[in-house]
């Protein structure tokens, strides 16, 4: 079987962590300038140091996934502000046991009681809402190397199905 290469750069959603750390190094600035009016200069500085983790902060809310799919096998990075990229995972096409829509009701009802599995959302989320009916959001469930049971979640366009469709027909249940 021929190798075939697909590659998808999808937007993410920034974890409620990244809104946290802005709104303190925000209330941060607001204390360390008032400490600054009525106490020394000295809280300039740190008032200084919190616009950094502040502007830090902004940054760290861009945040898009990139899919590699090679021969079945679906390489996951996390890029942040388009300059820092790092690898998530590596899912070997032998461990998936089922590939399907998510608005299918098997997986809606896995995701309702999320019983056994560890679910990994590489989206921005949007699929979760009522009135998305998840036509283009995939899920991968696979066996990690521990034993459990894991539900990946992906925006795949066509060309990643058809590349997963075919190295994944005869080895899982598939549902694309």
């Amino acid at each position: 079987m021929n190798d075939r290469y697909n590659e998808r750069l999808v937007k993410g959603k920034p974890s409620g962590k990244n809104y946290l750390w802005i709104a303190l190094s925000i209330l941060g600035i607001t204390v360390s300038l008032a400490l600054t009016f009525i106490m020394s200069s000295l809280f300039l500085f740190l008032a200084a140091g919190m616009i950094y983790l502040t502007v830090l902060g902004f940054q760290n809310l861009k945040i898009e996934y990139e899919y590699i799919l090679t021969a079945g096998t679906i390489d996951v990075a996390r890029i942040i502000n388009a300059s820092k990229r790092k690898e998530i995972c590596s899912v070997d096409p032998e461990k998936i046991t089922l590939m399907t829509l998510v608005s299918e009701d098997k997986v809606k009802n896995d995701l309702d009681i999320k019983r056994d599995l560890e679910v990994i959302d590489f989206t921005d989320g949007g699929w979760v809402n009522e009135d998305n009916t998840g036509d283009t959001i995939y899920v991968a469930v696979y066996d990690d190397n521990n034993g459990k049971k894991r539900l990946m979640v992906f925006d795949f366009n066509e060309s990643c199905v058809e590349h997963m469709k075919q190295y994944l027909k005869q080895r899982c249940e598939i549902r694309l």
